[in-house]
């Protein structure tokens, strides 16, 4: 590519969504046109195109205070793929760390973590959660 179409690139990234792909791009010090970038192309009507998963704003924010969704579990994001990944995913982390310095240390019930990290994971690791059921409605405990 030549150095006027990755400018006029760069101008027109700094204007929609792909300026977040610029932001890290310079962040970590990558120059297209000089270092490789993995590029897939796709259709994009096939991730996400509809009303599904929670919703989020343009700082990936759910509506329950402090917590964050990207990906698959997230609706409405305006780009996608590895790029919309790449952007997503930094600027959640900016501010989700951005949040937990304002909230400061807390005290975590280690215990409680672990009870509910195995009644979480129960089930794909040949367990079963207390009061679960399984397809047919029948009971996975006893």
């Amino acid at each position: 590519m030549s150095e006027k179409a990755l400018d006029e690139w760069r101008r027109g990234a700094k204007r929609g969504p792909a300026k977040l792909l610029l932001q890290y791009l310079d962040a970590q010090g990558i120059q297209l046109g000089r270092d490789p970038v993995e590029i897939g192309l796709t259709e994009p009507i096939l991730y996400n195109g509809g009303v599904t998963g929670c919703w989020i704003d343009g700082q990936a924010r759910t509506n329950v205070t402090g917590l964050y969704a990207l990906g698959d579990v997230a609706s409405g994001t305006a780009i996608r793929g590895i790029n919309g990944a790449i952007c997503a995913g930094w600027r959640a982390g900016a501010n989700g760390a951005r949040v937990a310095a304002e909230f400061g240390a807390r005290n975590i019930d280690v215990e409680a973590v672990a009870r509910e990290r195995e009644r979480v994971l129960a089930p794909s690791t040949g367990g079963a959660a207390s009061g679960q059921r399984n397809w047919k409605g029948n009971s996975t405990t006893s």
